[in-house]
């Protein structure tokens, strides 16, 4: 039963449009970081960070529990889940040495912006 009532849910369109809104709000924050912000800012802007990432966190489990193996089998499914598992990774480097070397931040910036993309398409098809 519940795994029917999350199936239910997560291909709501009214659950893709938060999903998408909660894209651009994170796009739009991360247009806010800028070099040498105030150390209240980039505070700020990180608990927001992390509240989105338990979002998409959130938004990855409820579906792989939902559609099961069909998960997979979907595209922009894969594209999100490594987008979320990026997120959750780059966040705690093995070492300043590994934050340096693969720049994880800007790998999942560039991610995060893949994403944004994808709500643009998303949206271009649907209107």
């Amino acid at each position: 039963m519940p795994q029917r009532l999350l199936f239910e849910l997560v291909t709501n369109q009214k659950f893709d449009i938060f999903i998408m809104i909660v894209i651009l709000l994170n796009m739009m924050t991360m247009a806010i970081e800028h070099y040498d912000q105030p150390q209240q800012l980039e505070d700020v802007l990180f608990i927001i960070n992390q509240i989105f990432i338990t979002i998409f966190t959130l938004e990855c489990a409820m579906k792989i529990i939902a559609l099961r193996q069909y998960y997979f089998r979907e595209p922009w499914n894969i594209f999100d889940f490594v987008v979320v598992i990026s997120s959750i990774l780059g966040k705690k480097p093995s070492s300043d040495l590994a934050r340096r070397t693969f720049k994880f931040d800007m790998c999942v910036r560039v991610l995060c912006v893949c994403h944004c993309a994808r709500v643009c398409i998303i949206w271009y098809v649907l209107l």
